[in-house]
């Protein structure tokens, strides 16, 4: 592991502010995602709000690394690519504990969230090249598949063990759904064309992305079972809400006017851009932790 500096943005009306503690920040989430650097290697990061300090996850003979769900209790999770292919993880950063999950039989395995007890949600790909989701409780692997779904993935799943996560339908149009381990829902605005559910917090606050029917803008929303509240980096029309907390904090991307994808971080109000390298060409932010205070 090793830590980089720190170039954080923060938009608030026409200003930009460099460094978090300009910020009056009183609370200390992590928030976790990956990036491609200059030379088009993709790497993992842990980005610590307190300290400001970003850190890199290292996998010995990984090629690729994304990291891309976080706990409270120092977990995450994400996937790796290898000379053997392509394998979920879990790593626990306090204890370097690392842990290769793969789903049996599959042809790949990703990892995208995991909650306080340590259940696991992702994807995996069988050996007809069929697209499913997963949730591993300990040991023990569960298939779940959006019925009538040509693609199914589990983004994420919160400490009651509700679960978010998207299908494709014959068309392969893309839908959120909210599954309550009984019945799957979609989540769809109603001005929407597309959707998708990447995390939910402890008080089933959903939060994603979806594309405007009128416009073809991309927002991102959280909905709080009964109504979408618009998630939107200033002045930009592609956008994507990917982790929400307790605290309503939220993480994502979005595009600029050069197609150049970046991480933000918002907080109440204001809009932070998280660059874990100067030189990345693209960035992503997809989880975050609660706070520690």
């Amino acid at each position: 592991m090793k830590k980089k500096s720190t170039l954080v943005s923060v938009l608030c009306g026409a200003i930009f502010v460099f460094g978090l503690a300009a910020q009056g920040f009183a609370c200390h989430p992590k928030i976790v995602g990956y990036y491609k650097d200059a030379i088009d290697v993709v790497r993992g990061y842990i980005y610590d709000v307190s300290s400001a300090t970003f850190t890199e996850v290292v996998i010995s003979g990984a090629t690729l690394v994304r990291t891309q769900g976080i706990n409270d209790s120092s977990c995450v999770v994400g996937d790796y690519v290898d000379s053997n292919g392509t394998h979920g993880y879990k790593y626990n950063f306090s204890t370097d504990d690392l842990t290769t999950i793969d789903y049996p039989g599959s042809t790949y395995t990703r990892c995208w969230g995991i909650n306080n007890a340590g259940d696991i949600v992702g994807e995996y790909q069988d050996s007809s090249g069929d697209n499913h989701g997963f949730k591993l409780h300990e040991s023990t692997f569960t298939t779940l598949n959006y019925p009538g779904a040509n693609f199914t993935r589990c983004h994420n799943l919160n400490n009651s063990d509700k679960i978010v996560g998207v299908w494709d339908n014959v068309n392969d149009t893309r839908f959120g759904y909210y599954y309550d381990g009984d019945y799957f829902l979609t989540v769809l605005p109603a001005s929407a064309s597309s959707s998708t559910a990447v995390d939910i917090n402890t008080n089933g606050i959903i939060c994603g992305g979806y594309v405007d029917s009128s416009t073809g803008n991309v927002y991102g929303y959280t909905y709080n079972g009964t109504s979408f509240t618009v998630i939107q980096y200033p002045n930009m029309t592609v956008q994507q809400a990917n982790g929400i907390n307790d605290d309503l904090q939220v993480v994502g991307q979005y595009t600029d006017s050069n197609s150049v994808i970046h991480a933000f971080f918002k907080n109440g109000s204001t809009y932070s851009t998280l660059t874990p390298d100067a030189n990345a060409i693209i960035t992503y932010a997809l989880d975050i932790s609660n706070a520690v205070y």
